[in-house]
């Protein structure tokens, strides 16, 4: 189990990665433009434990991708992604 979050603090996560840590890259357009390094977790594998009222959603093209982000840093915390909805994308610089 780890811990993360955006940079001003305002959004924490938990958890359950794999270990060891294998990051990838999601080709959809905006990803491919951040150049985020994500961790893939299943949808039940995390928790936000703080500002999950706080996060904001950014969806493009067929709405079918969750991208989830702080407004207030504007740090990318994770997204669900549309090749796979089972799983979230941690942005992997989130994580403590």
């Amino acid at each position: 189990t780890m811990e993360g979050g955006c940079h001003c603090g305002a959004v924490r996560y938990r958890a359950e990665v794999p270990q060891p840590l294998k990051g990838g890259r999601c080709n959809c357009s905006i990803c491919a433009m951040k150049g985020v390094v994500m961790v893939r977790v299943p949808l039940a594998a995390l928790e936000v434990i703080r500002g999950r009222d706080h996060l904001r959603c950014y969806s493009f093209n067929t709405g079918v991708a969750k991208h989830w982000f702080c407004p207030t840093c504007g740090i990318h915390v994770f997204h669900q992604a549309r090749s796979d909805p089972s799983q979230y994308g941690i942005s992997a610089a989130t994580l403590d």
